[in-house]
């Protein structure tokens, strides 16, 4: 009733009793105390009140039947995480998902570094296995690592585009905003790809004999680019072909259709 009739808070303190007290005859008789309380009368009229007796029930006010349900429940505790626009961008069939699983992984702050091992708990002795210069942390390791620089200044050179390596964000950001549909493709692979590849060379500095080197690095990517945008199912335009062939991918351009002549016959001149 407090919340039908919109009674102030402070003064609802000073109220006692129970709503079946002021129903007379089906009709609502309140107090002149609380009917001089403001428009409180043209809000009773809209009220309908039950013809017969009604059990007392307990109404859940965010349904719209009234009844809590333990989903109702749950999305009410657990409020929904808004969605975030790189994470429908990442997960492509073009790409393996174990390499959009780094960007996934990254932005999270799960990638087992270092770092976040020893938050963790984990007692370990830090160097980054790339530079050797400080200790491998996440946004050192991909994003500021001597090794990590200059592959992502070659692919920059190669996508004819400055990649911003300040943020995670920033590297997706790089994708041009007017594109075709299989240059976009290859954009979002060259990132993807290049960020898998560095966690690549990583592991195998720490856990094999292999010594990756800068330019194996760069032929693992290429290669992989390439893969990407072959079983890509983007369209390009004529314009794109020069871009296409630098990374040995086969261009699918965009069908034209037939042009047909059409005749037009002027209506006759009326006099």
């Amino acid at each position: 009733m407090v919340v039908l009739i919109h009674i102030d808070n402070d003064f609802h303190k000073h109220l006692k009793g129970m709503v079946s007290e002021v129903i007379v005859n089906r009709v609502l008789e309140l107090p002149a105390s609380l009917t001089n309380f403001g428009d409180i009368k043209d809000r009773l009229d809209a009220i309908v009140l039950p013809r017969g007796q009604l059990p007392d029930e307990l109404v859940w006010p965010h349904t719209s039947d009234g009844i809590i349900s333990l989903k109702h429940a749950f999305s009410f505790l657990h409020l929904r995480a808004p969605l975030l626009p790189w994470t429908e961008l990442i997960w492509s069939s073009t790409i393996p998902p174990s390499n959009s699983c780094i960007y996934w992984r990254l932005h999270l702050g799960k990638m087992p570094t270092d770092k976040n091992l020893r938050r963790r708990g984990c007692i370990v002795v830090s160097i980054c296995n790339l530079c050797l210069k400080t200790d491998e942390s996440s946004e050192h390791f991909f994003l500021r690592c001597q090794f990590s620089k200059q592959l992502w200044d070659w692919i920059g050179a190669k996508l004819n585009r400055v990649i911003d390596c300040s943020t995670l964000e920033s590297l997706i950001s790089c994708r041009p905003v007017r594109c075709s549909s299989q240059v976009s493709d290859i954009f979002l692979a060259a990132i993807l790809h290049t960020l898998h590849t560095i966690w690549w060379a990583r592991n195998s500095l720490r856990f094999t004999t292999v010594k990756p080197t800068l330019h194996s690095a760069k032929v693992r990517i290429h290669s992989f680019i390439a893969m990407s945008g072959n079983i890509s199912k983007g369209k390009c335009v004529p314009s794109d072909l020069a871009f296409l062939d630098s990374f040995a991918v086969s261009p699918h351009c965009c069908r034209v259709k037939d042009i047909i002549m059409v005749l037009w016959k002027p209506p006759p001149l009326r006099g």
